[in-house]
């Protein structure tokens, strides 16, 4: 009885998750910030790394954000059609 709810809902957890990652995507990477095109034009090198590593920091968390919402549906989908039993 339970798997007959359960599959459905991850199911639609699963989609869910991989139409966000679609979102995500679409939206693209974050950009950077007029504080670090400031410090790049005033040349102000060791704030101009620290903007940098920041902005880099947020495009390695963006990217891992979107890895994990696919990862996550495709594991959500798989485990969905795993656990259905034939009709």
């Amino acid at each position: 009885m339970r798997n007959n709810v359960i599959a459905p809902a991850l199911l639609v957890l699963a989609v869910l998750l991989l139409f966000l990652a679609a979102a995500m995507i679409s939206k693209g990477p974050p950009q950077p910030d007029m504080e670090l095109h400031r410090a790049r034009i005033e040349a102000d090198e060791a704030y101009t790394n620290m903007l940098e590593r920041r902005y880099e920091r947020r495009c390695l968390m963006y990217k891992a954000f979107v890895a994990g919402l696919i990862t996550g549906g495709l594991l959500l989908g798989l485990t969905a059609f795993l656990i259905m039993r034939p009709s």
